[in-house]
């Protein structure tokens, strides 16, 4: 069960996308940065490490821009600096926008940890009203959203509320030893930090039933499941299992949102929320150059029309119809630690 959810205003477009042919996607990488929470000195960091180069690089954000963290405002100012970044909406920054809106109209008072909102700029707000929920970006067969996407339902069909605040998916069954393993936390230890060589690639990693691995077992597992309606779920001890181990593509889709589970590696999904605002890290999923990625056998265009889902897609997306995972993007993971507050930010 959820509760009643209500978006504080819908952007006026729910799907955008960045691709050459709209001529938006600039010719450098594509830098895919995680959960920011507010966390400004810790994305400069990042940006510093990963050498990001404005106006040639492309700057896409999973959302949560803002709230919890020390600098939510100069995150914006930062945002806005980068020319061309996007970014997509979180469930944060959804909940900024209801607080900002009943402050400005005398609804409520902002108190504590919320008294930041009223230092907001009208190009702040503009800003977090226009995040989409979903970018796609079909030259690299990929799609951003904030939480996640239900598996088997078309991108413009998907609930905006599954696509900001969905962890798991009910409606599967769990029946292997690899199908338990694989929905793991996986990328942390027992204290919530990242496992040495946690933020490695899935090629550096080697092989076997760990996270970001499709096992025999998982597969027959995602084959029963994509016959089975799936219900979107937010709380991951509420039942079910991660939405990104179930998803099969087309497309591979990069996500935030689920800081419990940190560094998530699935044959067509990565999780980028590694608990930078509860002092874990600030992570980015760096690809190259998209001229760089075609001598190495993907199509000139990986364009995935609708929203793909398990057995979901048209079977003209992705690289020669198949998933698209991390090696065909040749995917970098970049992190920096994360932010270290007195008291403490709890998830």
């Amino acid at each position: 069960m959820r509760t009643v959810w209500t978006c504080s205003r819908l952007p006026r477009h729910i799907h955008q996308t960045l691709s050459l042919r709209d001529r938006g996607l600039l010719p450098g990488r594509v830098i895919i940065v995680g959960d920011v929470h507010g966390c400004n000195e810790q994305l400069g960091a990042l940006l510093k490490q990963v050498e990001y180069a404005r106006g040639v690089d492309n700057l896409v954000f999973v959302g949560d821009l803002v709230n919890k963290g020390p600098g939510n405002v100069q995150v914006l100012d930062t945002f806005l600096s980068c020319p061309g970044a996007r970014a997509v909406r979180g469930n944060h920054d959804d909940a900024v926008l209801r607080r900002y809106y009943a402050w400005r109209d005398g609804r409520e008072e902002l108190k504590g940890q919320h008294e930041w909102i009223a230092t907001l700029e009208e190009r702040h707000v503009a800003a977090l009203e226009s995040l989409p929920f979903t970018l796609s970006l079909p030259d690299y067969g990929a799609l951003v959203v904030h939480a996640g996407l239900v598996p088997g339902i078309e991108l413009g069909q998907q609930d905006p509320w599954a696509m900001y605040k969905m962890r798991n998916v009910v409606g599967a069954k769990a029946g292997t030893a690899a199908f338990d393993t694989a929905t793991s936390t996986g990328g942390s230890d027992g204290a919530g930090n990242p496992r040495d060589g946690a933020l490695k690639t899935t090629a550096e990693r080697g092989t076997g039933g760990a996270i970001g691995f499709t096992t025999a077992a998982s597969r027959e597992q995602q084959q029963q499941q994509q016959q089975q309606p799936l219900v979107p779920l937010e709380d991951i001890d509420g039942g079910g299992e991660a939405w990104a181990f179930v998803w099969g593509g087309p497309q591979h889709v990069f996500f935030g949102h689920d800081a419990r589970r940190r560094l998530q590696l699935h044959p067509a999904a990565t999780g980028l929320d590694t608990g930078c605002v509860y002092g874990g890290h600030l992570t980015a999923a760096v690809l190259p150059p998209l001229a760089s990625l075609r001598p190495g056998g993907l199509p000139a265009r990986l364009t995935v029309r609708g929203g793909g889902g398990v057995g979901g897609g048209d079977g003209d997306g992705g690289a020669g119809g198949r998933v698209v995972c991390r090696e065909d993007l040749k995917v970098a993971l970049v992190s920096v630690p994360g932010w270290v507050a007195a008291a403490g930010a709890s998830l």
